[in-house]
């Protein structure tokens, strides 16, 4: 087996094989366990998830896919800003959905009647 990718958590290790899965690369996931018993405790990198080949063949197409995953989402997480409330007017992070004062929903940007409807709850 050949690693190909370490996971932050195994949720990130279950996407990554789903890719490969999906363009018919098999591989596995280790370690997935071991995640649960880190805690606190900061555990070495070696027992994070970790998804491995099956096929060394595979590795430079794996590789790719992997790549341009975790490429698109760090450009997804830099695009995201803060925002404001239309209803209570206090600014939330960028990763969440719902105000975090009053719960009104955070508007979907290009859409205007999303923007009213939040804005009028």
């Amino acid at each position: 087996m050949h690693v190909i990718h370490v996971a932050k958590n195994p949720m990130e290790a279950h996407l990554v094989r789903a890719l490969l899965a999906d363009e018919g690369i098999e591989s596995v996931i280790v370690n997935e366990m071991l995640q649960m018993a880190q805690g606190d405790f900061g555990l070495a990198p070696s027992v994070a998830p970790q998804v491995a080949l099956l096929d060394l063949r595979d590795a430079e197409r794996a590789r790719c896919l992997v790549d341009g995953m975790l490429a698109r989402a760090r450009a997804e997480s830099s695009e995201q800003t803060a925002w404001v409330c239309a209803s209570c007017g206090e600014e939330n992070d960028a990763s969440f959905e719902l105000c975090w004062q009053c719960q009104t929903p955070r508007p979907v940007l290009g859409s205007k009647g999303q923007d009213e409807a939040a804005g009028a709850s």
